[in-house]
């Protein structure tokens, strides 16, 4: 039996084939390319969607944070505002009480003052007067009636009312005399400056009270109080300083 054979493809034929088998390829992997194309496109949109998700609570937690915060702020801002107006109300009400106790000082000040001066106003005060071993009033009374002897007036132990001395941090301490009348005060210090104009040179002193040496100039003046005593210092203080 004779065998068939098939002929040989022409040439052109076989170009077409060929052709055709590599365009099917070229178009098998371009569809390959656009599905790994859009494969990626999705995995970067999946990404940038996590992120902003990620970012937006992040964000928010932060926000909440903050918020949290200046509500804690706010809550200290207050209670300290709070804390001002009492502590500064307090002050006002201490200011306040200091004033009222100040002026209360004042005002009994001012009426131990006034008594002072009272009790002053027959007052005179000698100083320079040394003081004798075991001193009482009996010596201080005659050392005033022997004053009352060289300034040329009569004075009585009657007509004295209290007589002391006054502590001080120096040796010689002055003598208060209170007389029984304020008359008879004004009229001590009266003969007093007329006896140390008349004897300019010899002015009154201890020598002429018939106390031993040395010799100190006697000084009469009106009894003052602790205050006018004290501005009185302050005054001449200045005047040498000034």
């Amino acid at each position: 039996m004779p065998l068939k054979r098939t002929p040989p493809a022409s040439p052109g034929k076989t170009r077409s084939a060929s052709k055709t088998r590599k365009t099917k390829r070229r178009r098998e992997g371009s569809f390959d390319d656009n599905e790994d194309n859009a494969s990626f496109r999705e995995d970067i949109f999946r990404m940038f969607e996590e992120f902003k998700l990620e970012q937006k609570n992040n964000f928010k937690l932060l926000q909440d944070t903050i918020t949290q915060q200046n509500k804690e702020i706010q809550t200290s801002l207050e209670f300290l505002s709070a804390r001002y107006d009492e502590i500064h109300g307090k002050l006002e009400s201490l200011e306040a009480e200091r004033k009222t106790h100040l002026a209360y000082i004042q005002s009994l000040e001012d009426k131990v003052e006034n008594l002072e001066n009272r009790s002053n106003s027959a007052s005179l005060e000698i100083r320079n007067i040394p003081v004798k071993a075991s001193e009482n009033k009996t010596d201080l009374t005659n050392v005033i009636v022997n004053t009352g002897l060289v300034l040329q007036t009569s004075i009585q132990p009657s007509d004295i009312r209290n007589i002391y001395r006054v502590n001080t941090k120096s040796n010689i301490k002055p003598i208060i005399v209170e007389f029984t009348t304020v008359a008879m005060k004004e009229n001590i210090l009266k003969l007093t400056k007329t006896y140390n104009k008349n004897h300019s040179s010899k002015k009154l002193s201890t020598k002429d009270l018939h106390f031993e040496d040395p010799q100190k100039p006697v000084y009469i003046s009106e009894s003052l109080t602790h205050k006018t005593r004290r501005l009185f210092s302050l005054s001449r203080q200045f005047a040498t300083q000034n």
